[in-house]
């Protein structure tokens, strides 16, 4: 009787891990794609500076597209 008790906490603590993982793995990759979004609208930011600083540079007028 002791033995099935201690077979079911062990399936019980191996369901736990795994369950764990999975929640880490999500974690992980959710943060993932915050920083690429982040990364992202920091390149859109500095893509407009450039080409800002490129039209006053040349004495050209800004246009809105």
């Amino acid at each position: 009787m002791l033995e099935q008790e201690l077979e079911n906490i062990k399936e019980q603590l191996m369901n736990a891990t795994k369950e764990r993982k999975v929640l880490e793995n999500l974690k992980e990759k959710s943060y993932d794609e915050f920083l690429f979004e982040i990364r992202k609208s920091e390149n859109k930011v500095i893509d407009e500076m450039a080409i800002i600083n490129y039209f006053k540079k040349n004495g050209e007028l800004y246009e809105d597209r």
